[in-house]
């Protein structure tokens, strides 16, 4: 079954509350590459899956229940910290305002603040301060803090 098969409820993100327990697991890793929502460009354009570089592939996603599978960027200050930093990240919380953060992505082999540094961890996340993330449309959120269970 191709993507443009599926319902329209299965092919669009649901928001994410303000804190989410979950799956940290890079799209690829030693068990082999994650399911993960990007809609079609992968089927039709392979090249987009990786469109920041080979690292894209290795950086940590967000698998949850009644969460569609997303990219997590960390909130931090640094921007030598991680791969693509965003200085200022827009986001919509739950309550309809928006909110913006330094943020980038992070492998399982970079230094980080919260300990991540296997190929998988079980985690709470607390999303854009705890105020959730209310775009639907896009498969990227951002952690603002993040407890190792």
């Amino acid at each position: 079954m191709l993507a443009r098969e599926y319902p329209d409820w299965a092919t669009a993100p649901a928001p994410v509350p303000g804190r989410v327990v979950g799956l940290l697991i890079p799209a690829e890793s030693k068990w082999g590459r994650s399911l993960e929502w990007i809609g079609e460009s992968i089927v039709v354009q392979p090249g987009s899956y990786s469109s920041f570089g080979p690292e894209r592939i290795r950086t940590y996603e967000l698998h949850a229940k009644s969460v569609s599978p997303r990219l997590v960027y960390f909130a931090v200050p640094d921007p030598a910290a991680g791969l693509v930093f965003q200085s200022d990240m827009a986001v919509q919380t739950l309550d309809g305002q928006v909110r913006s953060f330094s943020a980038a992505l992070f492998t399982p082999k970079m230094d980080n603040p919260w300990g991540l540094g296997s190929e998988a961890h079980l985690a709470e996340l607390e999303i854009s301060g705890g105020e959730g993330n209310a775009q639907a449309p896009r498969y990227e959120l951002v952690a603002t803090h993040v407890r190792l269970l």
